[in-house]
């Protein structure tokens, strides 16, 4: 198998001149930053559920990443981002903020995106004593795109004692704009204890 970076890695001397080098890095960081969230997400996300006697009490804190992906095929496009969350499990509320967006294609494209999404009417233990459910909304602006978010998020506490959580939210109309225009997306995130 050839791989492409050893390809480019005798080009860098000649290239280094032209910025395609940081372009290169910043691509190649932000595709290992993709799977490190994949590999957290999933691994958290297979942790058994918090049972109802190990969840904490008070005001806890996590944080960790976020992914937004919309489209797909080759039109897909993948954010990642920062996840921050305050569950007040004596009020049964949860907060959350995702943030710092970073655009994925698989190109050497790495464009910052501002904007952040929020968790709105975040509740804790409305179907099962460890649920999460929420909505999230905000817009997020880069390279040209503008990209709105309003859709239903779920998820769940994992670990013994409820020292992770992931959120997960998707559809296939309406809830994601691209331009203005409806298209397909998912949001998901986690957050461990801090």
């Amino acid at each position: 198998m050839i791989r492409p970076a050893l390809i480019v890695l005798p080009l860098l001397p000649l290239l280094a001149g032209c910025g395609v080098v940081e372009n290169i890095r910043n691509s190649l960081a932000l595709a290992q930053e993709a799977q490190q969230f994949n590999d957290a997400y999933d691994r958290l996300d297979g942790l058994t559920e918090t049972p109802e006697i190990g969840l904490p009490t008070g005001q806890v804190a996590y944080t960790g990443q976020s992914a937004v992906v919309i489209g797909s095929g080759n039109a897909e496009q993948i954010l990642i981002g920062d996840a921050t969350f305050n569950a007040d499990f004596d009020g049964d509320t949860i907060t959350g903020s995702l943030g710092t967006f970073r655009q994925h294609q698989g190109g050497i494209n790495t464009t910052a995106y501002s904007g952040a999404l929020t968790l709105n009417n975040g509740v804790l233990g409305q179907t099962v004593t460890n649920d999460i459910d929420g909505q999230f909304t905000g817009t997020l602006r880069g390279d040209g795109d503008v990209i709105g978010v309003d859709v239903a998020v779920n998820g769940a506490f994992g670990g013994d004692t409820g020292d992770s959580l992931v959120v997960f939210g998707e559809t296939d109309t309406g809830g994601f704009t691209l331009n203005g225009n409806n298209i397909s997306g998912s949001v998901q995130a986690y957050g461990e204890q801090q």
